[in-house]
């Protein structure tokens, strides 16, 4: 009972290093006017209050604290900054705190004069962040380390990695570490230091894939790279398939943009215009000023014939013969808007992205609304490494095999290959929050604590480090995967100060204690990252094909629920009686059928 009763700063040291400073209490004022809270109260919940007032009261029991502090009054909460890992889009997270417990968690968004809000999300939390504080309380999480399914130690799972290892490379076998995105530099750093001592390899990929996103900008300006986008900037927005409202790679950061021009005012009182293309009906389209909606071979005829109006119109050569209504538009806003426009596909077709890349540098958006020079980090995966991944583990050629953040079995296309494939594989070791279908393959499983019980840091867009701090002790016994890295590599020093001579590499003024402090209470460091140098557009990279027309009587398209992403939030209770903002459907899945 005495661990229990814990006051909330010891509940807290054990988990804050020095330089550690909480924000002030979050007790959100009252916006100015007349609040949904006020007129709740005259509306006649103050006279039930009264009425109710008039019954016997509930006896309610205080349990004192063993040992009290003075500093801390039990009931109120207390704030601290982090950033949200439920998915690689960094967000700022402010978590409430009440008796050494997280209770909510919200968008960070400064308040004081001194204060800065989010870099990328601006204040603001999508629902899956908000929701991802559930996962920290999960009984199902693995609560020690396993081995065969049953629980064992820390001390006896290094060994059997360890040897797994030490039989992989002696046989000549690979050992291969396959993550999604990785962002922390300190957790890649340890990475490094695991690959250089073993020979291994890492593989990258994302469920929620953008990989021809970044192909097409390798091709096009030899840099592989996710733009950084500005929505804000953005006079007319063309978008083809992509929600990016809703489920793109940054929808918080994307929509704080989007949402800025779409306010009045007298410095600007024209709004944005939006045109959405897309087979079936999104968030985004929902938004949209102008919604065209076509089957997705249309669509792609659609693009060809917008980018042959756009680049006949800087040729000052004639329209196409027959040229649609909507082009002709789109072309004509686009050509008033250059440099302050912005034309984006969430389709993962190579084809299609290199003809957005093509559109977007003719009207001169590269450098104003998308920044390729300073990008985002968020998804970097590549689904080029999946299938010669899988046929080498089909040959026998992998000895080990760590899986962390991915759940290949689950998320891939390829899923019933890869677990027929994993048969040949010497050992799979499974690093996650959640036990997964991967996970549970796994002979060896390395628990990892939630984001709200462990220090991480993340770079996300470039210029940005990301701060994560726990805000309550690990609630079962796991460890990070950087210290499980670091274990397996045997590196022997403190985990603690190779990260902060890690990160006071990329920021020097996290090398002092002050430095520390403002850090930790803004959640962020803003860092002098060199610029990258994209060539000019390759012309030659485009394919010179016209895109083929669509014949299929038939199309299906796949798409992600705003609540759920990639699926592995579909336990989350929260989320799956949160209704879809299009359907409205909860604790299930609709089949929509075009007219």
């Amino acid at each position: 009972m005495a661990s229990e009763n814990k006051t909330y700063w010891q509940d807290l040291e054990a988990v804050q290093e020095p330089g550690f400073r909480e924000r002030e209490d979050d007790q959100t004022p009252e916006p100015r006017g007349f609040s949904r809270r006020s007129f709740l109260q005259a509306s006649g919940f103050g006279a039930a209050a009264v009425l109710a007032a008039c019954g016997e009261a509930p006896v309610r029991r205080a349990i004192p604290l063993l040992v009290p502090d003075e500093q801390v009054k039990p009931g109120l909460t207390r704030s601290f900054a982090t950033t949200c890992q439920a998915c690689t889009a960094g967000c700022g997270l402010l978590v409430r705190n009440r008796d050494g417990r997280p209770i909510k968690l919200e968008g960070f968004r400064g308040r004081e004069p001194d204060e800065r809000s989010h870099p990328i999300s601006a204040g603001g939390l999508c629902a899956v962040g908000q929701a991802s504080l559930l996962g920290l309380y999960d009984e199902l999480r693995p609560k020690a380390p396993r081995i065969a399914g049953k629980d064992s130690t820390w001390s006896e799972l290094d060994r059997r990695v360890a040897e797994a290892i030490a039989q992989a490379r002696a046989a000549g076998r690979r050992v291969v570490v396959l993550t999604e995105t990785l962002t922390s530099p300190t957790t890649q750093a340890r990475l490094d230091q695991f690959v250089a001592r073993h020979g291994a390899e890492h593989l990258q990929y994302d469920a929620r894939s953008l990989s021809a996103l970044l192909a097409a900008h390798e091709a096009a300006f030899g840099l592989r790279v996710l733009p950084r986008i500005d929505f804000a900037a953005a006079d007319v927005i063309v978008s083809f398939d992509c929600d990016f409202l809703g489920t793109w790679y940054s929808p918080v950061e994307h929509a704080a943009g989007w949402q800025e021009r779409r306010k009045p005012s007298l410095e600007r009182p024209e709004m944005s215009w939006h045109v959405q293309v897309e087979a079936r009906m999104s968030l985004t389209g929902s938004k949209a000023d102008r919604r065209v909606v076509v089957r997705s071979g249309e669509a792609d005829e659609l693009l060809e014939e917008l980018l042959y109006s756009v680049a006949a119109r800087m040729a000052n050569a004639r329209s196409r013969e027959g040229e649609s209504e909507i082009a002709a538009e789109m072309a004509d806003r686009l050509m008033a808007a250059q440099g302050r426009g912005l034309v984006v596909s969430g389709r993962n077709d190579l084809t299609q992205q290199l003809r957005i890349a093509r559109l977007n540098d003719l009207l001169g958006h590269y450098g104003q609304t998308l920044d390729l020079a300073r990008p985002s980090h968020q998804r970097r995966g590549d689904d080029r490494v999946v299938a010669p991944l899988i046929a080498s583990m089909a040959r026998g050629e992998v000895g080990v095999l760590i899986v962390r953040g991915v759940n290949p079995i689950y998320d891939l296309p390829e899923g019933e290959a890869f677990a027929a494939a994993l048969d040949e594989v010497g050992a799979l070791v499974a690093v996650g929050v959640e036990l997964d279908e991967t996970g549970a393959r796994a002979g060896l499983l390395a628990p990892e604590p939630h984001f709200l019980e462990r220090h991480d840091d993340l770079v996300p867009v470039a210029g940005l480090l990301a701060l994560g701090q726990p805000v309550i002790n690990p609630l079962f016994d796991s460890r990070t995967f950087r210290e499980s890295l670091a274990a397996w590599a045997g590196a022997d020093d403190d985990d603690a100060a190779f990260r902060r001579t890690t990160l006071a590499a990329l920021a020097p003024e996290l090398a002092s204690e002050r430095g520390l402090a403002r850090a930790r209470h803004d959640g962020f460091v803003l860092l002098e990252a060199p610029e990258a140098r994209p060539g000019s557009f390759r012309v030659a990279a485009l394919d010179p094909a016209p895109v083929r027309a669509a014949t299929a009587a038939l199309e299906i398209q796949l798409y992600h629920e705003v609540g759920r992403l990639d699926g592995r939030h579909a336990h989350n209770a929260w989320l799956q009686e949160l209704p879809d903002p299009i359907t409205k459907t909860t604790w299930g899945n609709a089949l929509l059928v075009a007219p």
